[in-house]
């Protein structure tokens, strides 16, 4: 009686797993959709007690292809905004020109606390200057910077049109606008199933539009 006692319970706890292994499959999805989500608006905006991590983290995926941008740059672009600057590997790099001023815009407050920090050396000595803001609404002067560069946060935007047309704006007659986007980010974003709450990277007509 023992033995047939816990063959039933062997297979009643087998009926337990499988009913909770199709519980998941049919939540995996949404499971899927709602950490998507979370990642999606960490990246485009860090905040809360994850931001540093996050910060680390584009600093790290994103650091190489920031100093290949800031090669591309001419030595007589003097003032150079750094549009989505995330975790500061692109201002570390436009700063290293010795008579250079950089405007760092992104829209995550935790962000511009954390360049304060960071490049403290640098805001207080006129080098730098940070500001909280979009990408669709520039807090600058007309033809006021010689270059605009953004690497990975076009995906980010509202509006590319929008986007583009400030950075056209605020650029001095030619002046230079580098906009970083990766080959395959479409791809990479399907694999993690960001394409499902928003991202979808621009292509060169995209990007051209605007300017």
């Amino acid at each position: 009686m023992r033995r047939v006692a816990g063959r039933h319970r062997a297979a009643r706890d087998v009926l337990e797993i499988l009913a909770a292994t199709r519980c998941l499959s049919i939540y995996r999805g949404q499971i899927r959709a709602i950490v998507s989500r979370i990642a999606f608006d960490q990246i485009s905006r860090p905040h809360g007690w994850v931001a540093p991590i996050t910060a680390r983290f584009l600093n790290r995926i994103n650091g190489s292809h920031n100093e290949t941008a800031v090669e591309r740059l001419c030595s007589d672009d003097t003032v150079c905004v750094d549009l989505g600057f995330g975790g500061g590997a692109g201002l570390a790099a436009l700063l290293r020109h010795p008579r250079r001023v950089v405007v760092g815009i992104d829209p995550s407050v935790e962000m511009v606390q954390r360049s304060r920090r960071r490049f403290g050396g640098a805001v207080n000595a006129g080098r730098l200057i940070l500001i909280q803001g979009t990408a669709e609404h520039l807090p600058l002067a007309t033809h006021s910077v010689d270059a605009v560069v953004t690497v990975h946060s076009i995906y980010y935007w509202s509006d590319w049109l929008a986007g583009m047309r400030e950075v056209a704006r605020v650029v001095r007659p030619n002046g230079t606008c580098l906009v970083g986007v990766g080959p395959n980010a479409n791809a990479h974003a399907k694999q993690l199933g960001l394409d499902r709450v928003g991202f979808r990277a621009p292509t060169v007509r995209d990007i051209t539009a605007g300017l």
